[in-house]
């Protein structure tokens, strides 16, 4: 008798392990999920990048005043 006390105790224990493991798991998963919400807000509101100096992005027009500039 004591022996299948001791079995269904050990049974219920793992169950509820089982159940802890999975909470522990929910609650790491939203937090990553309220993480990476935040961290795409973030990534939103930050403000354009400045276009870089070169020739690559100008009209032919304003290249030509640049290079009689320099």
């Amino acid at each position: 008798n004591n022996q299948s006390q001791i079995q269904k105790s050990y049974t219920t224990n793992q169950s509820l392990n089982i159940r802890v493991k999975n909470i522990k798991m929910n609650t790491r998963t939203a937090k990553s999920i309220r993480n990476n919400r935040r961290r795409k807000v973030l990534k939103t509101t930050q403000p354009p990048k400045r276009r870089s100096k070169n020739n690559k992005n100008q009209s032919p027009e304003r290249r030509d005043q640049n290079i009689t500039k320099q």
